[in-house]
């Protein structure tokens, strides 16, 4: 018998039903309106068949939508009994969220309390993200910190602390990061779709690598009080410090995102005091499980150029 609490069963609840929405729902009825257009025998053949199936598929995201208004009502019973339902719906129909479901046979919803170290938010003023979008965002947290990486680790570490990370979502702008005192405030664009300059092949963003980038990189050494950009009291000179900080948030970065099969980010676009250049960024090796960076050269006017290459520890 495996125990979760009430909050991640509501969540995986929740999660469950958005993805069978986009993953199900919109593209058979997309299909189905496809058919609709043929004419021919075998068309008709298939489309009676997506009809048949179109009207389970419809009973059954029917249920969920109904109940999704009732959860927070229900008792801890009849939350297990529908969490059962979800994990074996997001099996059958090869869900994202199916990573997530807890094993065993029966799921029994306890009581305690999730980690309180990182709240989940949507940054005042932005009326275009609902609560779903911030849903999902949150089961990416969750993956990263079931993917057995060093980043995941990091991600649950501040997970489990106590009130070490605020993320506030946006739908606009780039992401962000400020501190005060070991607690991070981290503001993400959730709807980011780009191309990192100075990447050949191209490199794009992606929400869980942005999430890994600022929480397991940044976050983390701010709450340790060893991150070297954003530590004032031991603050070496900004520019050689925004590159280190930078190479551990990236070597955090590129692992997650060997992780999940994503071209790792080999540049930075750092500064120095004349003029915007890119900097080499630690490349993780999976089969070794290390990474690897050139050394970085900076003239007395911190030109960066690259040197030795060498095993990185971030």
């Amino acid at each position: 018998m495996s125990q979760i609490s009430r909050e991640n069963a509501l969540r995986l609840i929740r999660v469950t039903i958005f993805e069978f929405h986009r993953d199900v729902m919109i593209p058979l009825n997309s299909n189905i309106h496809l058919y609709d257009r043929e004419r021919n025998a075998d068309a008709m053949r298939l489309h009676e068949r997506f009809h048949d199936f179109s009207a389970a598929v419809q009973d059954i995201y029917s249920t969920m939508s109904t109940a999704m208004e009732e959860l927070e009502e229900w008792d801890n019973s009849k939350l297990s009994q529908f969490l059962n339902l979800c994990r074996d719906i997001s099996e059958l129909y090869d869900l994202p969220i199916h990573e997530e479901m807890p094993d065993g046979e029966v799921l029994e919803v306890g009581n305690e309390e999730e980690g309180g170290g990182i709240t989940w938010e949507i940054e005042e003023g932005e009326e275009d993200i609902t609560q779903n979008d911030v849903e999902i965002a949150r089961a990416e947290g969750y993956r990263i910190m079931n993917s057995g990486t060093e980043a995941g680790r990091r991600f649950r570490e501040l997970h489990n602390s106590q009130d070490a990370v605020s993320i506030k979502f946006k739908n606009s702008g780039k992401s962000s990061i400020s501190k005060v005192g070991r607690k991070s405030t981290v503001k993400i664009n959730i709807n980011e779709s780009d191309f990192y300059d100075g990447e050949d092949p191209p490199v794009a963003t992606d929400l869980g690598a942005t999430l890994v980038h600022e929480i397991s990189g940044h976050a983390y050494r701010i709450y340790q009080g060893t991150e070297p950009f954003h530590n004032k009291d031991e603050k070496e000179d900004g520019v050689i410090s925004l590159f280190k900080s930078e190479q551990i948030a990236v070597a955090m970065e590129n692992e997650y995102r060997s992780f999940k099969g994503l071209n790792q980010r080999t540049k930075y676009r750092g500064k120095d005091s004349l003029f915007p250049m890119y900097w080499d960024m630690p490349i993780y090796e999976r089969q070794e499980n290390k990474w690897y960076a050139y050394l970085p050269i900076f003239d007395d006017r911190y030109r960066y150029t690259a040197g030795e290459k060498k095993e990185f520890n971030p």
